[in-house]
């Protein structure tokens, strides 16, 4: 089967320069070291080639420090079904000098980061990183013990004129004949992986000075015999400011009075030795309430109680149900004294799993968390509760009037912050739809808004799940709980 089916990946049909390989060349096509034409030859174009060689050697040279700008456009394909599965497209910056790196993309709508990473050459000449510290919004720089002209050889400057093929049609466009430096060449600008996609096409528009436009294409299959499943991540790229780059620093995220008193709030939070989550769900105009549940949560015991009822039924013989009981969960870090709050892993005993008969209170089923779940790590108590400290004040927007909502690259840590396991499934693709409520000095509520179909009509309705926090340090566990384990 054709490696591009037909008819499916119109990302490709659309935005490809040419019909032609960079790996194989054709009849349509030419080296750009083509001998130069002789007067009587029958040629009535002469190539200039001795010129133009010239000047491709100093636009690779060139490359050595540059910035490009532009879009990367992803697709997802379900090739069987001939359908889009997801489509996006962001802004890109890159720069790239002899002793740094900077690679950033951005919301198209926003122009929010969605990731960036710098690299720099220190004094010592080893790969130096910097990163946003997401728990303190500083920027941090780790050391590699790696030498940075090592890892960040550039594989452009290892370009030669004869690896360049004109592409038929498009003047001055021109695609690298030499597959293993095109891989090294797009991992080394794009940071993306060219062992799990295929470069299908890199073309670079040279200008007559320099190399001004790159327009990179990578492609995943889950099969290249017969392709169900596709990806594609398509780069179209402006460079420039040769030999005057500069590398882009990340920056931390604004600060403003709201966000200190938020941090405030977290760190009240957080230094709580046990609270009261409640956690609600209802129709967005408040008219109807399909769950309301309170968990309690004791850290300095590593307790914490699901509240959401479950049933269990009793068994015959001939595997018939004869009864059953409402259930729920307590999570608890059993061992000798249990320590979580450092590296040292030998006295942090075991998550357990406790299922209770919610009207009698009798363990009906014990088990270990891990073994019962299957988990490939090593879950723990922390694993299932707001870890407030994860995201500082300041990775949340400020929207004014006591209401923040967090940026699209800290959405991730602010669900893991505010929301314990198991209150909320409504986490959103699109990042956009958790908002934190402040109410004095204290955060009022966190409230996630989506959409679901009703149980019977199958209509879509608008929900939003709440949180709320309370009972700080006045949460008292009921003793069949607080003695579980013992």
């Amino acid at each position: 089967m054709n490696k591009t089916p037909k008819g499916v990946l119109a990302l490709a049909a659309a935005l490809l320069l040419s019909a032609c390989s960079p790996n194989t060349p054709s009849s349509s096509s030419s080296p750009v070291n083509t001998p130069e034409s002789t007067p009587g030859s029958g040629s009535s174009s002469p190539v200039h080639s001795e010129g133009l060689y010239t000047k491709l050697t100093r636009a690779i040279a060139n490359l050595s420090n540059f910035t490009c700008s532009g879009t990367l456009e992803y697709g997802a394909y379900d090739l069987s079904g001939g359908s889009t599965l997801d489509s996006a497209t962001y802004r890109t910056q890159i720069d790239v000098l002899e002793d740094a790196y900077y690679y950033s993309e951005n919301d198209l709508a926003s122009n929010e980061v969605i990731m960036e990473e710098r690299f720099l050459k220190n004094e010592d000449g080893k790969l130096a990183r910097e990163v946003l510290n997401p728990m303190t919004n500083e920027v941090e720089e780790l050391i590699s013990t790696e030498n940075y002209d090592v890892v960040m050889a550039n594989p452009f400057l290892e370009l030669k004129v004869a690896d360049f093929e004109a592409i038929k049609g498009q003047l001055q466009w021109y695609e690298i004949n030499n597959g293993d430096l095109v891989d090294e060449a797009v991992y080394f600008l794009t940071g993306y992986d060219t062992s799990a996609l295929d470069v299908a096409q890199f073309a670079i528009h040279f200008d007559g000075d320099n190399f001004d436009q790159m327009r990179i294409l990578m492609e995943y299959y889950d099969d290249y015999s017969e392709p169900t499943y596709a990806e594609q991540y398509l780069f179209t790229l402006q460079l420039g400011a040769f030999g005057e780059a500069s590398a882009k620093e990340v920056t931390p995220y604004p600060e403003t009075e709201g966000n200190k008193k938020l941090q405030a709030a977290l760190t009240k939070l957080a230094e709580a030795k046990s609270l009261t989550i409640n956690a609600t769900t209802k129709t967005i105009d408040g008219k109807t309430t399909y769950s309301d549940y309170d968990y309690l949560l004791d850290f300095e015991s590593y307790t914490f109680v699901d509240p959401v009822p479950f049933t269990k039924n009793v068994y015959d013989e001939n595997g018939e149900v004869v009864s059953s009981y409402e259930c729920f969960s307590v999570y608890k870090q059993v061992g000798e004294d249990i320590d979580l709050s450092d590296d040292n892993t030998t006295n942090d005993g075991k998550l357990m799993l406790f299922d209770l008969n919610a009207e009698t209170h009798e363990v009906v089923k014990t088990a270990d968390f891990n073994e019962y779940f299957g988990t490939s790590s090593a879950y723990s108590f922390y694993s299932l509760v707001p870890l407030f400290p994860l995201l500082c004040g300041a990775g949340y927007k400020d929207l004014g009037s006591g209401k923040f909502a967090p940026y699209i690259a800290t959405y991730e840590y602010a669900s893991s912050a505010l929301f314990p396991f198991g209150a909320t499934y409504s986490f959103s693709s699109t990042k956009n739809n958790m908002t934190v409520y402040m109410e004095g000095d204290d955060i009022d509520r966190v409230e996630l808004t989506y959409s679901a179909y009703a149980d019977e009509s199958y209509d879509t309705i608008a929900l939003v799940d709440a949180i709320s926090y309370s009972g700080l340090d006045s949460t008292v566990l009921p003793d069949y709980i607080a003695n579980l384990g013992a």
